[in-house]
């Protein structure tokens, strides 16, 4: 699972200078939480697109 959201998260280049994805994971309090804030900013970024 971390391996997916280090995927996820290092196509987002910006969220490099947040550290490496377990620390970013850890920021969010946890794999689920990280997955749903993504998730969010992906559709926060396709709606505005649109």
């Amino acid at each position: 699972m971390m391996q997916i959201i280090g995927m996820k998260i290092s196509q987002i280049k910006l969220l490099d200078i947040f550290g490496s994805a377990s620390e970013i994971v850890e920021f969010f309090g946890g794999k689920t939480r990280c997955l749903q804030a993504l998730s969010e900013f992906e559709y926060e970024i396709c709606r505005s697109v649109v």
